[in-house]
């Protein structure tokens, strides 16, 4: 009875199939655009190092053969050297960015599979999905009573592409804001998915 009321509740997080799909080949062109920008903004910044890098050469050159007074030389190549800072800085961060991973597509395939690893999953996993997706279980008269997380609400509540478009904005602003609520669930999600496709692959065995 009480499983039950639980796969009835996560049936309400998911999304129409269609919806879904549409999403994921958004999310596949989006990271392509993403990654050729990102690509395009390397390249430059790469390229403004090198003319920085040029520059300092032909500072030392000058002073080397007395075009340019100390003074000059020492505040030319502050202003240069700080600037070269600034832009190996800009190549790290842009070195970082994560353009392979967004945070929706792993909410919402959990939030269209939760049923099924929840049929399969033992006591602990299925605890583990409940503790997931939803937060202040309560039970009164055997009825059950969650509240779904953040980001699942975001995602449950679209239907249509403008809203799960708002929603799919919303949570890649939490991940990039390093959000601990989100990242911990996406973390969750992760765990969960290692053990249905570890047991997927005894079976396939």
């Amino acid at each position: 009875m009480l499983e039950r009321q639980i796969e009835e509740w996560l049936r309400t997080l998911s999304i129409p199939e269609r919806l879904a799909a549409w999403a994921q080949r958004h999310w596949q062109l989006n990271a392509q655009s993403r990654r050729e920008i990102i690509a395009a903004q390397k390249l430059a910044l790469d390229q403004a190092v090198e003319a920085n890098s040029r520059s300092l050469s032909t500072l030392t050159s000058l002073r080397v053969r007395d075009i340019i007074t100390d003074v000059e030389f020492l505040a030319e190549r502050r202003k240069l050297e700080l600037e070269g800072l600034r832009l190996k800085q800009e190549v790290q961060r842009a070195s970082e960015v994560s353009i392979s991973f967004e945070p929706a597509t792993a909410l919402v395939s959990f939030n269209n599979r939760a049923v099924l690893w929840l049929h399969r999953g033992d006591c602990r996993t299925k605890r583990a999905i409940i503790e997931c997706v939803g937060s202040n279980l309560t039970l009164k008269d055997k009825k059950l009573s969650i509240e779904a997380k953040r980001p699942f609400t975001s995602i449950a509540t679209a239907r249509d592409f403008p809203q799960l478009c708002a929603a799919v904005e919303d949570i890649r602003t939490l991940y990039e804001q390093k959000d601990p609520e989100l990242l911990k669930t996406l973390e969750q999600i992760k765990e969960l998915e290692a053990i249905f496709n570890h047991t997927a692959g005894q079976q396939a065995a």
